[in-house]
């Protein structure tokens, strides 16, 4: 009986740090490294757009991992059916060479341009969780998180983006 309470209350500090962690994104801006070079299939290394949207959707990926980078297909989806022209949407991809990060987006044929992160900069700077649900953010001019999620993975949170999405129009 002792046991059961110990661990009870041990998964409830637990699963309150989580929460506390979690809302502490929301006092932090998201550092966009400036530094960090565009790729875009069929294009190679590019120039960085600098948007000039209220509202960003900031996702990283691991290129290593080819599960999320078939991922890259549900985005175009995303992008395309629910988001409007007035969001940008920042993919920061790790990667550890150009040909294979090239090879990947052309297997799913993905053109839009990414931010290659060559030392885990991104990931590092920003505290990025290795959850993947909490490796996306829609962000402010201002670069200030609104919401953590992935709106790919609940149609929750996909209804969540969507309805603050509409209220900065």
């Amino acid at each position: 009986m002792f046991i059961a309470v110990l661990l009870m209350f041990y998964s409830c500090s637990k699963e309150s740090d989580y929460y506390k962690r979690l809302n502490a994104k929301f006092e932090e801006k998201v550092d966009l490294i400036d530094s960090l070079r565009s790729f875009q299939l069929n294009k190679g290394l590019i120039a960085r757009e600098q948007g000039n949207s209220n509202l960003r959707i900031v996702t990283y990926i691991d290129s290593t991992c080819s599960q999320c980078v078939e991922e890259l297909e549900n985005w175009k989806r995303y992008i395309a059916d629910e988001l409007n022209k007035d969001v940008q949407v920042l993919f920061f991809i790790r990667t550890l060479k150009l040909d294979s990060l090239e090879r990947s987006l052309s297997k799913v044929q993905f053109e839009l341009p990414v931010i290659v992160d060559f030392d885990n900069s991104f990931i590092n700077v920003n505290e990025i969780s290795s959850n993947k649900i909490e490796q996306t953010y829609l962000i402010d001019d201002e670069n200030k998180v609104l919401l953590i999620g992935n709106p790919l993975y609940s149609s929750k949170i996909r209804n969540l983006y969507s309805s603050t999405i509409s209220s900065f129009k």
